[in-house]
């Protein structure tokens, strides 16, 4: 299969690409954070019951409390997820905005 030519379009830009890259990176990390499965299945739990203890999170997801505090860190780090103390645990809900924020980045992107 024959390769097409690659032209310089006429309303190209003279001006060199930016970039704002802090937004890139906040964009990057929301999409990194709902891209691994077990914080999608985590996500899904949560919102199923709008609010959740860690312990029936943990046992929900069938992984080890270490792994599944990694993954809510990372989810909490981006802003998706809060917990509020509830005794010795912690009940986790979701920032729904933010999940709205990366819907509309992922619509605008298809």
């Amino acid at each position: 299969m024959a390769k097409k030519a690659i032209s310089k379009s006429s309303t190209a830009s003279t001006k060199p690409v930016e970039f704002n890259k802090p937004a890139l990176r906040r964009t990057l990390l929301l999409l990194r954070a709902v891209s691994h499965p077990v914080r999608q299945k985590m996500l899904k739990l949560i919102d199923k019951k709008k609010t959740i203890l860690v312990k029936d999170l943990t046992a929900k997801v069938n992984l080890e409390p270490a792994v599944v505090s990694q993954h809510l860190t990372i989810l909490k780090n981006v802003g998706l997820v809060s917990a509020d103390r509830e005794g010795r645990s912690f009940n986790y809900y979701i920032h729904y905005p933010v999940l709205e924020q990366i819907n509309a980045l992922v619509e605008e992107i298809k």
